[in-house]
C-alpha cells in the first residue's frame, strides 16, 4: 500500500505525508490467518521560523498479528522514529501490544 497526503503550509505545521508498506497474510503455512507488516512514514515539517521543527520526521512499523481465534488477534508492534516531532537528536523506539477484538 502507499499513501501520500497534502496541506497548505501556510495553515499546517505537516505540509507532507508520504507512506509505503506491505502486508502479508498467512506468512507462514501453520499460521494461514496471521499477518506480517511493515511501513515507512515520512512526514514534510514546516520550514517557517519560529515552527519549532529542525527536520523532517521518519518513522518505520513492524507489526506481527497473531490470529488467537476467528475473532480475536494479538498484534506486537515496533515503531523506530528517527527525529520524533521534527526534532534533531537520538531517535526513539516504541513498541506496543494491541488486543484486537471484531464483534
Amino acid at each position: 500500500f502507499a499513501q501520500y497526503g497534502w496541506a497548505d503550509a501556510d495553515v499546517s505545521a505537516a505540509a507532507q505525508h508520504a507512506s509505503l508498506g506491505v502486508v502479508a497474510v498467512g506468512p507462514f503455512d501453520a499460521r494461514s490467518d496471521d499477518a506480517l507488516g511493515a511501513m515507512v512514514s515520512w512526514v514534510d515539517l514546516s520550514d517557517r521560523t519560529g515552527a519549532g521543527f529542525d527536520s523532517d520526521e521518519t518513522a518505520f512499523e513492524l507489526f506481527y498479528r497473531f490470529a488467537l481465534t476467528g475473532a480475536v488477534q494479538l498484534k506486537p508492534d515496533l515503531h523506530v522514529i528517527h527525529r520524533p516531532g521534527g526534532v534533531s537528536g537520538k531517535g526513539v523506539v516504541v513498541g506496543t501490544l494491541r488486543i484486537e477484538v471484531t464483534l
